[in-house]
């Protein structure tokens, strides 16, 4: 999480960077000379499960107040 909100926050996740156990690929100076992590396509959704999502008339409300929530 720390590399996904970096490019914002860079000086505060660079400070949890410095704090933090790495692994064997992470460079350790600074949280901005990492590449950013990777989709697990492992969890992805596969084409059906996605359409069933998509039907869902309860998604479809709760996304459309998101909207205005946001706006």
């Amino acid at each position: 999480m720390t590399k996904v909100f970096a490019p914002i926050l860079a000086f505060t996740c660079d400070e949890i960077w410095l704090q933090m156990p790495h692994r064997d690929g992470d460079d350790g100076r600074n949280v901005l000379l990492n590449q950013m992590s990777k989709p697990y396509a492992d969890y992805a959704l596969s084409d059906t499960e996605m359409a069933v999502w998509g039907d869902c008339p309860r998604c479809a409300a709760v996304s459309a107040n998101l909207g205005v929530v946001f706006e």
